[in-house]
């Protein structure tokens, strides 16, 4: 089989020689579109600068903005605490104003009611004393009714004798007792005649509490009221 032919190296390419006023334009339009590279370059950075400032003012005016709203709903939120507060101090105050003032109205009630119970008290202390006096006259009068004078009295002396009342006016036998003489013993000695003579003694019932008061009176008699 016959070998290939073996094939010639190819000529270098010889580059024409430019020409001097064609190296010159090219030169310049090298370096004019190296200006632009440049300017674009400087106004692509300047680009990116103020994109770059305006994101930082905008991120700081949201900031703020943010700040401003939550002092705002701070504010507000203070405002509300303090409105309620407030209204736990109005009701409180109310509260405590209610309290004194019923306090106020127990205490009148209370002055009230003791003012009545001493006024009944007083009344009733009143009545058993006039109703006590009654009885005690009601005695006296009917002793002095039975008292035989002795000849020659003179003024009038008072006697006073200790007895011993049972239930319904009986005077317990022996239980008259001369407590206090008048000085005149023939006088002492009639009144208590007339003591004896004037059983039973006109005193309350049993039942009433007044007659515990006569149940060992002491009978003070004069002849005369």
């Amino acid at each position: 089989e016959p070998k290939p032919r073996p094939q010639p190296a190819p000529k270098p390419e010889v580059k024409p020689t430019p020409k001097p006023d064609i190296a010159l334009k090219e030169k310049m339009e090298k370096e004019r579109k190296l200006k632009e590279r440049e300017l674009e370059k400087q106004q692509q950075h300047e680009l990116d600068k103020r994109k770059e400032d305006e994101a930082k003012k905008l991120k700081v005016a949201q900031q703020h903005e943010l700040e401003k709203r939550k002092e705002d709903e701070a504010k507000k939120v203070k405002a509300v605490q303090q409105l309620e507060l407030k209204k736990k101090d109005d009701e409180k105050r109310k509260l405590e104003k209610e309290r004194l003032a019923q306090e106020a109205d127990l205490k009148r009630l209370a002055t009230e009611k003791q003012a009545l119970a001493d006024r009944l008290a007083k009344e009733q202390a009143t009545a058993q004393t006039r109703a006590l006096n009654e009885f005690v006259t009601r005695i006296q009068n009917k002793i002095r009714n039975n008292i035989i004078e002795p000849p020659g009295l003179q003024g009038n002396p008072q006697v006073e004798y200790e007895v011993v009342i049972l239930p319904g006016g009986e005077i317990m036998d022996g239980s008259v007792k001369l407590k206090r003489s008048s000085g005149i013993p023939s006088y002492d000695q009639a009144v208590e005649r007339a003591i004896l003579k004037s059983s039973p003694l006109p005193v309350p019932a049993a039942g009433d509490p007044l007659f515990d008061l006569f149940r060992r009176p002491t009978l003070q008699i004069k002849p005369r009221p």
